[in-house]
């Protein structure tokens, strides 16, 4: 994982480069969304969950703007969005359990056999929904993620990962 100095060396590229982008393009442009997104990333990896969610709303509503609309691309927004609220105080968990939920909408009906991307998008609704109480959904999605992981090879990260989420907070 890159250090702390890294993220914010390239958080000042990034605001550089969407300096450049604004000036050079009209919106809404998905470069722009991109580097949004992508500023959002550094934010995220440096705990800075405010401003994460600030860039990846940003880069969400340029995406659902453009036409066509790329659903993969806004699935990947609404669970960039969800982490960042799953990562912010208790009170977030319903707006990060609705922005997953949507995701997993788009999943479905989109990229039924988007297995890596299901599998990620259940795992972190059942986790979500263990956080707020409601072990019934937890369960519910996480034998979703579970049958979608079985679709993964066995030694892929996010199969392991369900493992993992299993014995963690499903063993007890």
């Amino acid at each position: 994982f890159p250090d702390t100095n890294s993220i914010k060396s390239g958080l000042g590229y990034l605001d550089s480069a969407l300096n450049i982008e604004m000036n050079k393009y009209p919106l809404p442009r998905k470069e722009i969304a991109a580097t949004y997104n992508n500023i959002g990333a550094g934010y995220f990896n440096l705990h800075q969950f405010e401003k994460s969610y600030e860039f990846y709303t940003k880069s969400y509503e340029i995406k659902k703007s453009l036409k066509p609309i790329d659903q993969r691309d806004l699935g990947i927004a609404l669970g960039n969005i969800a982490a960042a609220h799953a990562s912010l105080a208790k009170e977030h968990n319903q707006k990060a359990i609705n922005y997953a939920l949507g995701e997993y909408d788009i999943l479905k009906t989109h990229y039924p056999n988007n297995y890596e991307a299901l599998t990620l998008n259940l795992t972190n609704l059942s986790v979500i929904y263990l956080r707020t109480g409601n072990r019934d959904s937890a369960n519910y999605y996480f034998s979703l993620a579970e049958i979608s992981s079985y679709k993964l090879p066995y030694n892929h990260a996010y199969r392991q990962n369900v493992e993992k989420k299993k014995k963690e907070y499903f063993s007890k």
